[in-house]
This record gives C-alpha cells, sequence and structure tokens, in this order.
C-alpha cells in the first residue's frame, strides 16, 4: 500500500512539474517549426473563450467570441457574449466598433499606439512569425505538456499595461491553443481557443477598418 500510495505522489509530481526552459538552438529549431507549420495557414477562423481575471474582485469575467486571420496582415477579433464587439487589424490600420442600439459603431478607445502594437505581434503570432517579436519583445521558450513563448515588453509604455505575455502552442497540431497577458496588479487575461477551421474563404470586407462586414457575412460565396 505503501509503494501504491508512493507511486501515485510521484505520477503527481510529475504531472505538475513545471515547463523547462529550451537551450537557445532548441529554441531556434522550435521558432523554425512554428513558422513552417502556421505560416502555411492562408486564413482561419477560430472560436475562443475569454476570462479577465481581477486582483480586487472573487468573480471573473468571462467572455466568448471568435476570432479571423487572413495571412499576411488581417487580423479580428470579435466578442460575442456578453456584449458584442470588434476589434480589427488591417495593414497596420486598427479600429475598434461596439454595439450601441443593434448597430456596430466605432469607438474611440484611445491607447490605440498600444493596441495597435498587441494587435500587429499578435496578427504575426497567427502565422507563426515570433522572430520580428524580438525587438518588441525579450523573448524564452519552454517546454512542457505544450510549448510556451514568453514574451515580456521592451517598451516601458506597453509595461504599464502588460507585465508578460504567454503564448501556449499545442504539440500536435502545431498552432496556438491559449494566450495568457499578466497585467499590473497580478490581474490576467486568458484566452483559450476552440476548434480552429483553417484555410476559409473570407471576404477581405471583413477586415474593413471603417465599416467591416457582419459576420454572418463574413465568407466569401463559394
Amino acid at each position: 500500500m505503501a509503494a501504491a500510495f508512493a507511486a501515485v505522489l510521484t505520477l503527481s509530481a510529475a504531472a505538475a512539474a513545471p515547463p523547462i526552459p529550451l537551450s537557445p538552438a532548441a529554441t531556434e529549431t522550435l521558432l523554425g517549426d512554428v513558422s513552417r507549420r502556421m505560416g502555411a495557414v492562408r486564413s482561419f477562423e477560430a472560436d475562443f473563450t475569454q476570462e479577465h481575471h481581477l486582483s480586487l474582485y472573487l468573480d471573473v469575467l468571462r467572455a466568448r467570441g471568435v476570432s479571423y486571420f487572413q495571412a499576411p496582415d488581417r487580423f479580428r477579433w470579435e466578442l460575442l457574449e456578453p456584449y458584442r464587439s470588434i476589434l480589427v487589424y488591417n495593414r497596420t490600420r486598427v479600429a475598434k466598433f461596439e454595439d450601441r442600439d443593434g448597430k456596430m459603431r466605432f469607438v474611440d478607445s484611445g491607447a490605440y499606439d498600444v493596441i495597435r502594437g498587441l494587435m500587429g505581434q499578435m496578427t504575426g503570432w497567427m502565422r507563426g512569425d515570433f522572430q520580428a517579436a524580438r525587438d518588441s519583445f525579450a523573448m524564452r521558450a519552454l517546454e512542457g505538456s505544450d510549448y510556451e513563448i514568453e514574451l515580456t515588453p521592451r517598451s516601458r509604455e506597453m509595461l504599464t499595461y502588460i507585465q508578460r505575455i504567454e503564448v501556449h502552442l499545442k504539440k500536435e497540431p502545431l498552432q496556438v491553443s491559449r494566450i495568457v497577458i499578466r497585467e499590473p496588479e497580478q490581474d490576467y487575461i486568458e484566452i483559450r481557443f476552440g476548434t480552429v477551421r483553417e484555410n476559409v474563404a473570407l471576404r477581405g470586407e471583413f477586415f474593413d477598418t471603417k465599416s467591416p462586414l457582419a459576420t454572418q457575412t463574413s465568407r466569401e460565396t463559394r
């Protein structure tokens, strides 16, 4: 009985073992594999759940939405519940829209330089390009049950909003599965991606920064 109990404890400890930092050579190999795998994807549509954990509140703020990517530089982040909002990134241009009286209205949310920088980075990650992030972030890669790429902003301005970003990638298929954004005061946002539909046909107007198409008309007619 004692031996069996010890075995259970050993297995539990192994399962809870923290990820191990990769060597510089292994990091470069991983980034190359990610670039080849995700760089071959021309577009995708992915459901996600988003949780905002705030140290001052017991309740977790939960949201559900869908994200869209079209290579090389178009990205749309859309919340569906508990309220509707759209964040569009299109070739360095960024715009935010919110549901006002049943219509999506442009919103000047401020901090657009930070939003543009983060959306630009996320767009790069969605096509598997983490190399470009090195100009703006200190980077290290780790391996556990999945791969993790940790990114710490170099900019003091961005550090006032974001302390660290953790990008988790499934090993098979090699793609982004989870993103954790660490904010000041121990607050953080955790985003988990569900089903990812790759190489879907999306209309260009869907990424319009002035008047983006509604979700139900996003796909091109085949």
